[in-house]
């Protein structure tokens, strides 16, 4: 499998994590990805999240990672 598409199929997975659960750090990301089929070590998640534009916020008095257009429902992000 080529590179980019790894990592295509790896952010896409990191987008559904984030849109069905509270994920609340890097480590977090990483085991559920592992449950999926996917290696990757913090670093790797850090910037995949950085690239999907994803942003820390609070939820519940909880904090958890969020895509833009859950961060700020009704805008086009």
């Amino acid at each position: 499998m080529h590179m980019t598409e790894t990592k295509s199929r790896r952010q896409r997975a990191i987008a559904d994590l984030l849109r069905s659960n509270a994920a609340a750090s890097q480590e977090w990301l990483v085991a559920r990805l592992a449950g999926l089929g996917f290696s990757a070590t913090q670093a790797t998640i850090s910037r995949d999240l950085e690239q999907l534009g994803a942003v820390k916020l609070r939820r519940n008095g909880t904090i958890s990672y969020a895509l833009p257009a859950e961060a700020a429902p009704g805008l086009d992000l």
